[in-house]
């Protein structure tokens, strides 16, 4: 009797996507239920993004074939990402297996609204209401998924860490706290407001001589560099390329302040990440990250684009260490009472049961 799999299917491109993924291995899921994870696209050339799509496409459709799926999670974006997917979902339903949608795609809405035609969105809607649940970031995308969809089973869950390991990690970093560094991890583009922390520097070093930004991943990376040169900071921005593991653990243990004024978002893991290591957190109140940082309280929030209240948000938490750790608990409390691994992998277990395959030994 061949053994029935939990496929999950996600990018393996570095990112947030990826790393809930990763998240959800280290927190015991995969240990309660036989999973198999299909990397369905990665970034590369066409020849290669192909291939990687024909191959994974193939070994589901023999999984399916040889009785091997139990039910299918496919980790969602927008564009591509939400096409790709859906074939993937086509054919599981063609075999009746169950399937749940998690939806990451922070640019959902323009994609929906302004990139799909009338056969597109029916299409979105379509699989929105024939999968047997839609996994959400936030409230704020439950309330856009149910409004285009009506008949969609919409379940938020919030993206999540494993604090307690980060924080076995952060005791055996030897970084220590600086009072002048700030911090961004993401991709590395408008999107996440890279080029507004980029023209908030010089103000900062105006008050605060000493400060630097750390810029960690992958991205328009000459660009940013050629935005710093012109601002006369590129003395003043490292951009170290993705990290990870062990260096990413350091970054954060060294940061003073965590900065990521994004456009667009569904709820990053990279602010659950710095929440977990007790840093105050600059962002904007977009997507799920208002239901993680409240204004004043784990940090500050800014709108998209306000880059003179985004260079006075930084100042004052740079010049003020009692705020800063203040903050920097407060944010690490919210993170342990609200974005536990064991209530969100216990919610996708309950998830998977009602979808019935059964509950996990």
């Amino acid at each position: 009797m061949p053994i029935k799999n939990v496929v999950m299917l996600c990018t393996a491109a570095p990112g947030g996507m990826s790393q809930v993924v990763e998240n959800l291995r280290q927190s015991g899921l995969f240990e309660r239920y036989p999973v198999r994870v299909i990397w369905t696209h990665d970034r590369g050339g066409t020849g290669l993004r192909i291939g990687m799509f024909l191959r994974s496409f193939a070994l589901f459709a023999i999984m399916l074939v040889t009785g091997r799926v139990a039910l299918v999670h496919a980790h969602v974006a927008m564009r591509g990402s939400f096409w790709r997917k859906s074939l993937f979902i086509a054919l599981a339903w063609f075999f009746r297996r169950p399937t749940v949608l998690h939806l990451h795609g922070s640019q959902f809405v323009e994609f929906y609204e302004r990139e799909c035609g009338s056969l597109g969105k029916f299409a979105v809607r379509f699989v929105f209401e024939r999968v047997d649940a839609v996994i959400v970031l936030s409230e704020q995308w439950r309330t856009f998924v149910r409004g285009l969809a009506p008949a969609a089973q919409v379940i938020t869950m919030h993206n999540f860490v494993n604090a307690s390991q980060l924080s076995d990690e952060m005791r055996n970093s030897v970084g220590r706290r600086s009072t002048d560094t700030i911090l961004f991890l993401g991709e590395i583009g408008k999107r996440k407001g890279i080029y507004d922390l980029l023209h908030a520097l010089p103000r900062v070093i105006d008050v605060v001589p000493g400060a630097r930004l750390i810029a960690g991943g992958t991205g328009e990376l000459e660009q940013v560099r050629q935005c710093a040169k012109d601002l006369n900071v590129d003395g003043r921005v490292h951009l170290p390329g993705w990290v990870s593991g062990h260096e990413k653990v350091r970054l954060l243990s060294e940061a003073a302040v965590y900065a990521l004024p994004s456009y667009n978002e569904g709820l990053p893991v990279s602010i659950l990440e710095a929440m977990a290591c007790g840093l105050p957190v600059i962002s904007t109140p977009v997507g799920g990250i208002p239901e993680a940082i409240r204004d004043g309280q784990e940090g500050f929030l800014v709108a998209p684009g306000a880059i003179d209240e985004l260079s006075s948000r930084i100042i004052q938490l740079l010049l003020d260490s009692r705020l800063r750790r203040e903050m920097g608990a407060n944010a690490k409390r919210r993170l342990q009472t609200n974005f536990s691994a064991t209530s969100t992998v216990n919610s996708i277990v309950a998830l998977y049961e009602k979808c019935g395959i059964g509950k996990p030994p």
